[in-house]
């Protein structure tokens, strides 16, 4: 959200005064359908848009690292619904301007393992393209219905997150268009050298709207 203004009160308390944001998170307007029904062209807007706010935050250096529904924001804005605000910024890192974005170490595991890319598990060094494996499994549950992998608990998840293969969307919805599907396997590819490299080109296939060829292979091929 915007901030406005800042400053320390009469009785020295600090104080923010933010936008005020009327709407939902995505994760209580996934909750409200039932499972499997997101419609197919609001997920794509949805997903298009988170990705235009990575471009903007990538562009300044960060890398978010902890985004999932629920840090995300659908707003209304001059009429239009599902206006998209990124919150939840408390764990983005700052990586070095300099240094080449794939070799750019964070050094710490944080956030939920359902939405964590296998490198942010394992406590890899993590780059951009951690985002990107994030913003996959998100468009995967908006589709789905749940996230990519799911468990008992978060040593099982992670077991699923490291090991097994990306799971086929048009199981769970036949209606996803193949193209759509393809984008989302690319983007959670569990080599971050796989991925789309950056945000754009993630926005770019969205756009163009053909099957990739170099989606992970499908489960049991």
């Amino acid at each position: 959200p915007q901030v406005f203004d800042f400053g320390r009160s009469d009785d020295g308390r600090l104080f923010f005064a933010m936008e005020f944001l009327d709407g939902e998170p995505l994760s209580l307007a996934i909750a409200k359908l039932p499972v499997g029904q997101f419609p197919v062209e609001r997920a794509i807007d949805i997903l298009a848009q988170i990705a235009d706010g990575l471009v903007d935050a990538h562009t300044l250096g960060y890398v978010h690292r902890d985004l999932r529904p629920r840090s995300i924001f659908l707003t209304k804005r001059r009429g239009r619904a599902d206006f998209v605000k990124l919150l939840d910024f408390g764990l983005a890192k700052l990586v070095q301007p300099e240094a080449n974005a794939q070799a750019t170490a964070l050094g710490m595991t944080y956030g939920d393992p359902r939405y964590m890319a296998p490198e942010q598990a394992r406590g890899d060094q993590l780059d951009r393209r951690a985002d990107i494996y994030s913003l996959g499994a998100i468009g995967y549950e908006l589709l789905a219905g749940e996230p990519p992998y799911v468990g008992a608990g978060t040593f099982e998840i992670l077991g699923k997150l490291l090991d097994a293969p990306v799971p086929r969307l048009r199981d769970r919805r036949t209606d996803c268009p193949p193209w759509l599907e393809s984008v989302i396997r690319m983007a959670l590819h569990k080599s971050p050298a796989d991925r789309f490299q950056n945000v754009t080109q993630f926005l770019d296939a969205l756009e163009r709207k053909q099957v990739l060829a170099a989606q992970p292979p499908m489960p049991g091929a």
